[in-house]
């Protein structure tokens, strides 16, 4: 894609990943300008996991701020994928808050929802915290 670069896309091969246990949480830092980030957390398939993000980014030198629901047509919102087995699962939406259930085991990445040729003007950072949910995932 016409813009992509590689730099701001590169695959962290180093974080360690780790299963939840009891109340105990992980917390990410997630650029707008970055492709997929590590966010340490290993989920385990069918497990319900709740999710907070805190922070806004910008999708624009000299945008707005959004928050991590994304703006009205999505784009700024807080999305996931599983990596296992060197493949990425389809990736899934997240926003700001909610429960989630894992679809499978792996390593949960996350970024900024923006065309991946143009995130490079991205800039701002949000805070994401996980833990295990003892309710079942909300529905859309």
């Amino acid at each position: 894609e016409e813009g992509y670069r590689c730099d701001l896309c590169s695959w962290d091969w180093k974080t360690q990943f780790r299963g939840l246990q009891g109340n105990k949480a992980v917390q990410a830092r997630i650029r707008a300008d970055h492709g997929w980030q590590a966010s340490r957390l290993k989920v385990f398939k069918d497990q319900t996991y709740a999710y907070s993000a805190t922070g806004d980014w910008k999708l624009e030198r000299h945008g707005d701020d959004v928050t991590p629901d994304g703006n009205g047509d999505g784009a700024g919102r807080l999305v996931g994928v599983i990596f296992r087995d060197y493949t990425l699962s389809d990736p899934f939406e997240l926003g700001s808050e909610g429960t989630w259930t894992a679809p499978e085991d792996g390593d949960l990445f996350l970024r900024c929802r923006d065309d991946w040729g143009a995130i490079a003007d991205n800039s701002g950072i949000v805070t994401v915290r996980l833990e295990m949910s003892e309710e079942p995932a909300a529905t859309e």
